[in-house]
């Protein structure tokens, strides 16, 4: 049984402001939550509900459907009724025993504050009788929804309407066609509310915390699924679970940008990265720290970290409302360059050198991504006229500028080949610019350094 995490009139407000991109009489939104997976023959993944489909109703139960429209007719200067109804699992004394608890029809409609609610058997009917009753005579109907995501759920949408023919002689209008509407919700996560803000704060804190003890535990001929387990560990304690799957490399593997096999041994003298983060009442953080495996950098590596921090110190003092994320990458990826210049690795103009895309070769990604629900919030980068989007309160994302050098690359000398360093925090952006929720994390050469001396983990291999 999983309650709502706000308030009712939060999700309220959301529909309400999602309502507005429908045309009433007209459009009807069909929300499905993500299907069940099959991790092996009778073993299922860990059910996760789709976050669109969460982030306006709070149900996160699996096998849920939202319809949502808008009512014709409403009297001049005033607005459309909205319509929201909830398809759910009816209760199963059976299937409830195997699997837990369910609201069922009548309890997903109270929990929900929704006008009706329906066994999701019954989708189809519901579907049909909106066509042929709710559209506007004249306007031909159109339905939108999240199920471009989901392949099953596409063809069991396209199989509910492809036998809505209306005769010739009636005035109900053929469907248009099925549209896609993430957009518009996606729109609307980039501003984080205060409720979703205190989530994010929780989640940055938890991950802050196994971050201090993977830094405390690690030491040479640990294996780097142990260090994972130091940063899961702390997860699990404190009510949260993996944003991600924990990429723990030492090594030539941090170079590799989502290694995940985590089966290397430390060896003395290496760098570890750990790339982690926690998702808390399904809300996320995202954390990368470099550390030496012997609690000292050598003089080629701290050279490195020393440019990727200087990198990132760009980005936090760009980091503002109005100011974008393109421009940040930009002015980091010049840090960077300058760095690598200064390192003798590159040579030329630096703004040349970023235009010809040249350095990407050691800074193949970009310097950040919106944090949210998603810990790559599903969010746009772009305003309707194709230009990167400004930067406002309430907005979080990472900064995460980062080098590698490949244990192959013939453009650098033997000496940098399989080094890889990133350095990754989670801002908000706020009026008088920004806070790092991971502020509490040691994140220099200097300050990671003087941290590891402290060698006593909570957790016992």
């Amino acid at each position: 049984m999983i309650p709502l995490f706000f308030k009712k009139s939060l999700y309220s407000k959301r529909r309400k402001d999602f309502s507005e991109n429908l045309e009433p009489g007209r459009d009807l939104c069909v929300l499905f939550t993500q299907p069940e997976r099959t991790r092996s023959f009778d073993g299922h993944f860990p059910f996760r509900p789709d976050n669109n489909f969460l982030y306006l109703t709070g149900f996160a139960e699996p096998q849920s459907v939202m319809l949502l429209w808008r009512e014709d007719g409403a009297p001049r200067g005033k607005s459309s009724k909205i319509i929201f109804k909830m398809g759910v699992l009816p209760r199963d004394r059976t299937m409830e025993q195997w699997n837990g608890y369910r609201y069922g029809v009548e309890g997903a409609k109270k929990l929900c504050e929704a006008n009706d609610a329906f066994d999701f058997s019954e989708l189809k009917t519901q579907i049909q009788n909106w066509l042929s009753q709710v559209p506007s005579p004249g306007k031909r109907p159109r339905i939108f929804s999240n199920c471009f995501e989901y392949p099953e759920w596409k063809i069991h949408l396209d199989r509910i309407v492809e036998n809505f023919h209306p005769p010739h002689r009636s005035k109900i209008q053929p469907l248009e066609g099925i549209l896609d509407c993430r957009h518009w919700i996606g729109k609307s996560r980039l501003v984080k509310s205060k409720e979703e803000i205190e989530n994010m704060r929780k989640s940055s804190d938890i991950n802050v915390q196994a971050h201090l003890e993977v830094m405390k535990g690690i030491r040479p001929g640990m294996m780097e699924y142990e260090a994972q387990a130091l940063a899961e560990n702390v997860f699990v304690k404190n009510g949260a679970a993996n944003a991600y799957n924990s990429i723990c490399a030492t090594g030539s593997n941090a170079t590799i940008l989502h290694y995940n096999f985590n089966s290397s041994r430390m060896k003395e003298g290496q760098l570890f990265l750990i790339d982690a983060g926690c998702e808390y009442q399904f809300f996320t953080s995202d954390i990368t720290r470099t550390l030496p495996v012997s609690g000292k950098y050598s003089d080629k590596q701290r050279a490195l970290m020393e440019i990727v921090s200087a990198a990132q110190q760009t980005a936090f003092k760009m980091s503002k409302p109005g100011q974008s994320l393109a421009k940040i990458h930009e002015s980091v990826s010049d840090t960077l360059i300058d760095g690598l210049k200064d390192l003798k690795i590159m040579k030329g103009k630096t703004s040349a050198i970023r235009s010809s895309g040249e350095h990407r070769v050691y800074y193949p990604h970009g310097t950040g991504h919106w944090l949210g629900m998603d810990v790559h919030d599903a969010c746009p980068y772009l305003d309707s006229k194709g230009n990167p989007l400004k930067l406002e309160t309430g907005m979080i994302f990472t900064v995460e500028p980062g080098l590698y050098f490949l244990k192959d690359e013939k453009s650098v000398s033997e000496e940098w080949r399989g080094l890889g360093v990133r350095i990754e925090d989670d801002i908000l952006i706020t009026s008088r610019g920004y806070e790092n929720l991971t502020e509490d994390l040691p994140r220099t050469a200097n300050e990671i350094e003087k941290f590891m001396k402290r060698k006593n983990s909570s957790f016992q291999s």
